[in-house]
């Protein structure tokens, strides 16, 4: 019986991959396996075309579709996959080709799928909902909105032991809010906002293999990129964060989670997504 790491060795033995595309990319291929695999020993469950690309046809989404068939091809493209038949091998390659040409038409005609239609938001619209929950969340808390940080007496007001409404409680809401707010006040960075580390140190005293969100004297915020899926390509990036607002809110965020810190709060420090360097 394989397992998920079993598939990741399988990924790694041949040209060399990110760690998100290897962790993609096993997933579902763990996953296919488990599905229609029997708990074989080896890749012969990829000799069924039919099974395999009935389970691929399962997504709704063209690009999903497409995105699992070459993590399919991937694989028995490998050196594990030299037990696949070549008459699978055959198919499956076909069956990528027809996908990636029938993404590329679409993407050329620059036509939005029925899904992401549903899903649409205008920039304008996410940003005015993100600016009501801010203003709702800091007045339900009696914060005021336009504070450059957290005061001490402020975090002092709400770290109370209640287990419904406290400064523990008020951080897990403002996390939220302020991960959408990355990816809205902000031009897209992928999705590398998780990534990265805070702090305030010089670039030449920062580990080169790690993202890092520098807060700079005079209000200036980067964002330092490192280590991403196309670094290889396009190099490092020094990001700067504009939206004033943006700046504003991570300041306050990361001052809140320092007392958090300072003040032995470590359970909820832990699920924030920035570290402190």
């Amino acid at each position: 019986m394989l397992t998920r790491e079993d598939f990741v060795k399988m990924l790694t033995a041949g040209k060399p991959l990110s760690e998100a595309t290897i962790r993609a990319r096993s997933s579902y291929l763990f996953k296919l396996y488990r599905d229609i695999g029997n708990e074989v020993d080896d890749l012969s469950f990829l000799n069924v075309y039919s099974r395999v690309i009935t389970h691929v046809n399962k997504s709704k989404s063209m690009e999903a579709r497409k995105t699992k068939l070459f993590h399919i091809l991937s694989l028995v493209d490998s050196k594990a996959g030299k037990g696949v038949d070549a008459q699978a091998k055959k198919q499956f390659r076909a069956a990528a080709t027809r996908a990636r040409n029938q993404s590329m038409t679409r993407t050329a005609e620059n036509y939005a799928t029925q899904d992401q239609l549903a899903m649409y938001v205008p920039l304008a619209d996410m940003t005015s909902q993100l600016d009501e929950g801010f203003k709702r969340l800091f007045e339900h808390y009696e914060l005021p909105l336009n504070a450059k940080k957290i005061s001490g007496d402020d975090f002092n007001k709400w770290d109370i032991p209640s287990d419904r409404k406290n400064i523990r409680s008020f951080a897990r809401d403002l996390q939220k809010l302020m991960m959408l707010a990355c990816y809205v006040y902000q031009p897209p960075l992928r999705s590398d906002w998780s990534t990265v580390e805070i702090t305030s140190a010089a670039i030449n005293r920062l580990r080169a293999d790690q993202n890092w969100l520098q807060i700079l004297r005079g209000g200036r915020i980067r964002v330092l990129m490192n280590k991403y899926k196309n670094v290889k390509h396009m190099g490092a990036q020094a990001v700067e964060v504009d939206s004033a607002v943006l700046k504003r809110y991570l300041r306050y965020w990361v001052k809140e989670k320092e007392l958090l810190v300072l003040r032995r709060k470590i359970w909820i420090v832990e699920e924030l997504p920035f570290n402190r360097c």
